[in-house]
């Protein structure tokens, strides 16, 4: 369950590789909301970056965990 507290870790640990890595990011959608203390549970994390850092932003994600893994059905 989502408190307060506990909230924003993977959308931070997110950030976190992409800004690593050099790729330009910005959160988006209901995360945003909830980091900023309107409390919801959904599973899905939304960054915007540019189509050319696509690529690139997949592969730090792949690279820093194994957690993340690409979306095959889109």
């Amino acid at each position: 369950m989502l408190t307060e507290y506990n909230c924003c870790p993977p959308v931070a640990d997110i950030a976190k590789i992409l800004d690593l890595a050099n790729i330009p990011n910005l959160l988006w959608g209901w995360w945003v909301v909830a980091c900023h203390g309107k409390l919801i549970q959904t599973p899905d994390i939304d960054f915007i970056i540019a189509d050319d850092e696509i690529e690139a932003a997949a592969q730090a994600l792949e690279k820093a965990s194994q957690d993340y893994t690409r979306c095959t059905n889109a």
